[in-house]
């Protein structure tokens, strides 16, 4: 107690004013070397900040209480300060208060950058105690990194020069946070004279993380969870340690590694792009990875399987290209593609499993060794289902699509029959070159059909279909009948260079019937009444029309035996009795019909037209409508 009244300060000597009731700490210290740090008193809290890297165990303690109290247990006598004290001031009276006493670390800043690059720099911020540093660290030319043990955080940029020269970049122990770490920058690679290895055991969160050397042979964060993008392109790295990286703000670029196993085991999402592509690793675990919102690309060539059983979402476009050895494919999370599935060039693919699949921009499947596709919950293709050069492909199962804006498949080999009458929506529908290819079932109205035998198959049977608004045949041989349709509001041949005959056994209208087919003999509509545009272009060989019915060409009817006048020799046609039926033309245009001699077939609808809307020349007969009207309709 003697040593406790010295302390004691501000005492009153009128014991007429003394009552004994106080038990306050009014004063509190702890000292250490040379070092002492005052305590912030507030209430019932004793509060001490000490420097991040301070050296406290042992000290000593001394305080102030009130007049005539005791404290206890006496704090002097405390040498942990590791974990909070309570000490207890009783007043003369005998109350009792409780205080507790923490103590807390605080850091100490740099001003603003630092640059070791040498060691006498790195010896000199050793001492200075900072952990942490508000602008950016540069390295080089150190000869240990031992300075680097204290730092906690880095707000902006960790870059390493070219002159460093360890084996290791190590050192950050206790690095938690780091605006960006460049070794290397995208653009250009850090390059040091012998293999490097890089550890940050502590590290939480980066910016951007930069992995651009050919001499980087390992690389372990094992405790980063976020970053804001992540580059490596890294051919000698053969071991990753990101396990526990579970976002990144934008994109994921890895463009070369020698990893046996591309693993981000609990990555669930990247905000922008995820990328991967000249890697040697001959597994994948992205296990966890639920949403790319940019695009997912890979070319993984070694890859054989390939499972992503999370990945639900895809803001942009899923690109697998160029992977020669990718037997096996399962997506059976990914629900919705926002922009193209496209898978090229897997020429080993023998299994794809997309189950929950309902809605893509775009699907493009191109040279897959499939022999079916099937995605039986896909219900909207937004643009465009293209499917080309499928060698094996001999089925397509879409049983829930119902919308698609336009389809395109490209020379398939074996596929004997499709069936996509389902889609009630279908926009557009394009068949090239499918060799085999023999039924083509649809839906009762489409809207666009175009089909290209590539000159090497007959057409198929169209099942199902009663309307067509538009439909574009070309490039079959033999003779065509597109027996099921009852109405096309377009047609067109494409100057069908190989078929011999034309015919429409159910037809009933046709918009407009556009031909230009030089090969055909016959073409044959036995119910069609109506014809609103007639376009023949170089009808050479046509001498068999069977058109019983027609009765109407309410606009144009248009025959040009050539495109050009010394092709006029070429048609063979020679009258116009096959339309001996139609009474009803909005004008006639014939031209350059060498043989044509014979009009007689257009008198009984010579009661529609005017002299504005006839006109005949280059034929072997060019009669004028005064001469029709006059009854010379032959030469």
């Amino acid at each position: 107690m003697a040593f406790l009244s010295l302390l004691i300060t501000g005492c009153s000597t009128d014991n007429n004013y003394f009552k004994g009731t106080d038990n306050y700490v009014t004063k509190f210290q702890i000292t250490s070397g040379a070092n002492t740090y005052p305590a912030e008193i507030k209430e019932d809290s004793i509060n001490i900040y000490i420097p991040e890297n301070a050296v406290i165990a042992g000290a000593k303690a001394t305080y102030t209480i009130s007049e005539h109290s005791d404290i206890s247990p006496d704090p002097a006598a405390i040498t942990d300060w590791s974990k909070e004290q309570q000490f207890v001031v009783t007043s003369y009276d005998g109350k009792d208060r409780t205080y507790y006493c923490n103590i807390f670390k605080t850091a100490a800043v740099s001003a603003g950058n630092v640059s070791l690059l040498n060691q006498a720099q790195a010896d000199e911020f050793a001492k200075s105690g900072i952990t942490k540093i508000s602008g950016n660290l540069i390295i080089g030319a150190v000869d240990n990194t031992n300075a680097l043990n204290s730092i906690t955080d880095v707000y902006k940029n960790i870059t390493f020069t070219k002159d460093y020269k360890l084996k290791a970049i190590d050192g950050f122990t206790k690095l938690a946070t780091a605006g960006n770490i460049n070794i290397g920058t995208e653009s250009s690679a850090f390059v040091p004279d012998s293999l490097v290895t890089v550890s940050m055991p502590a590290l939480t969160s980066a910016g951007a993380v930069v992995i651009n050397s050919p001499k980087v042979t390992e690389v372990s964060m094992p405790q980063l969870q976020s970053v804001y993008s992540l580059l490596v392109n890294a051919s000698k790295l053969t071991n990753l340690n990101l396990n526990v990286l579970t976002a990144v703000l934008s994109d994921v670029k890895f463009k070369s590694g020698s990893m046996e196993e591309l693993s981000l085991p609990k990555l669930e999402s990247v905000v922008g792009d995820f990328s991967a592509g000249g890697l040697n690793s001959t597994k994948v675990n992205l296990s966890s990875l639920s949403e790319v919102g940019g695009t997912l690309t890979l070319q993984l060539i070694a890859l054989k399987e390939l499972d992503l059983p999370a990945l639900k979402k895809v803001g942009a476009n899923v690109s697998l290209s160029n992977m020669a050895a990718l037997e096996s494919l399962k997506l059976n999370a990914l629900s919705r593609v926002d922009g193209t599935l496209s898978l090229n060039g897997l020429d080993k693919l023998q299994s794809v499993s997309c189950s929950a699949l309902t809605m893509a921009k775009n699907i493009d499947l191109e040279r897959l060794a499939l022999d079916g596709i099937s995605f039986p919950s896909l219900e909207n293709v937004t643009v465009q289902f293209k499917m080309q050069n499928m060698s094996k492909l001999k089925k397509v199962e879409l049983p829930k699509l119902v919308s698609c804006a336009k389809m395109q498949l490209y020379y398939f080999d074996v596929a004997d029959a499709l069936d996509f009458s389902s889609v009630k929506q279908l926009g557009s529908l394009e068949v090239v070159a499918a060799y085999k290819l023999t039924s083509l079932t649809l839906p009762e109205t489409t809207q666009e059909l175009i089909l290209n035998g590539a000159s090497r198959n007959i057409m198929p049977v169209l099942k199902n279909v009663k309307t067509i608004n538009v439909l574009k045949i070309s490039q079959f041989t033999g003779d065509i009948n597109i027996a099921s349709v009852e109405k096309i509001r377009r047609l067109s041949d494409d100057g069908n260079s190989e078929m011999t005959g034309l015919e429409f056994s159910n037809a009933t209208e046709i918009d407009t019937l556009n031909f230009g087919s030089y090969r055909v003999t016959s073409l044959k509509a036995p119910k069609l009444a109506k014809i609103m545009f007639l376009d023949m272009s170089d009808p050479w060989a046509l001498d068999d029309i069977q058109m019983p019915l027609l009765k109407e060409i309410s606009g144009e009817m248009k025959i040009w035996g050539s495109t050009y006048e010394y092709g006029a020799s070429q048609c063979m046609m020679t009258n116009l009795d096959a339309f001996s039926s139609v009474t009803k033309i909005g004008s006639v245009n014939i031209k350059w019909c060498g043989h044509l001699s014979d009009f007689s077939g257009l008198k009984n609808a010579l009661g529609s037209l005017t002299e504005s809307k006839w006109s005949v020349s280059g034929c072997s007969y060019n009669p004028s409508f005064a001469d029709m009207r006059a009854g010379k309709f032959k030469k």
